[in-house]
């Protein structure tokens, strides 16, 4: 149920922030004017008769509280009204550009996803060698150059330079690839792939030193496991000399089950120096 409890919480504190965003953004642009008489004022002609009527179409007449809380419900009932540049539903752009987005962005992220997760395993079994230090360095790197540095290197040398990839566009303007939508679609993914899921990698590889150290340590359990001495004791058989003459005594003893423990090694050894001292007066026969 804790799950469910966060999951809520988060989505209750998504809903608050986009609730605070918007409000704040709306008043920003209210503040800077009317864009209808901002749109219209480099167009000589224009009455002020036919301003007045653009005002009450798009409710530009109406105080900002007012306006603010006609589009939060029209919001809630997803009609997200007509831009104005465009002259065009808002919500048939948001689903066209939408989709053009996340064909871009879910394969990057799944490519990251893959990448990071391998090369984190790799530079994990291999700690303070030449790939987890060349892991390290990177990420750093990656994570450091700006997103539009890297897609205009991509640019450079895969479009201008070797003509492999388009520079821009979703789709081919004159001849599609091999005379095919789906073709010519992946074409142009490539480089915004690349450029994102370079990016992402080098984001999801930064993470904090405890969490590395973990998935090190875990790592090395499944490529070296080690022995659970609390399960299966190790017998030690331990040879010395005692008594008379030179009979050798054999003493089949066990590692303590707290092997691991370095306080309570330190205790056994301090038992070990109290017996050493309590038996240091017996005198022992030769041998």
């Amino acid at each position: 149920m804790g799950i469910f409890r966060y999951i809520i919480r988060r989505l209750m504190f998504s809903v608050a922030l986009v609730f605070g965003v918007s409000l704040i953004i709306f008043f920003i642009i209210n503040a800077i004017g009317n864009p209808i008489e901002i749109l219209l004022a480099e167009r000589p002609g224009i009455t002020p008769e036919a301003i007045e009527a653009m005002n009450r179409y798009y409710g530009l007449d109406q105080p900002a509280p007012t306006r603010y809380a006609i589009w939060l419900w029209n919001i809630l009932h997803l009609d997200f009204g007509t831009s104005i540049i465009y002259n065009q539903p808002v919500g048939g752009m948001l689903a066209a550009w939408g989709w053009e987005t996340l064909k871009i962005q879910v394969p990057a992220i799944l490519l990251a996803l893959a990448l990071a997760t391998f090369i984190a395993i790799t530079a994990a079994t291999r700690q303070y060698s030449r790939v987890d230090f060349g892991v390290m360095t990177g990420a750093l790197l990656g994570h450091s150059l700006p997103g539009f540095f890297v897609g205009i290197i991509l640019i450079l040398v895969f479009s201008y330079w070797l003509g492999w990839f388009p520079s821009y566009g979703a789709y081919s303007t004159r001849n599609a690839l091999w005379n095919s939508a789906l073709a010519d679609s992946i074409w142009h993914m490539v480089l915004p792939i690349a450029m994102l899921a370079f990016f992402n990698t080098a984001t999801l590889r930064q993470r904090p030193a405890g969490a590395q150290g973990r998935l090190r340590s875990r790592a090395a359990q499944c490529f070296h496991p080690r022995p659970d001495l609390s399960r299966n004791p190790v017998r030690v058989d331990a040879r010395y000399r005692a008594g008379d003459g030179d009979r050798l005594h054999l003493a089949r003893s066990r590692l303590p089950l707290h092997y691991g423990d370095p306080a309570a090694r330190l205790s056994d050894h301090h038992g070990r120096e109290h017996g050493d001292h309590h038996h240091a007066g017996r005198r022992h026969p030769p041998d």
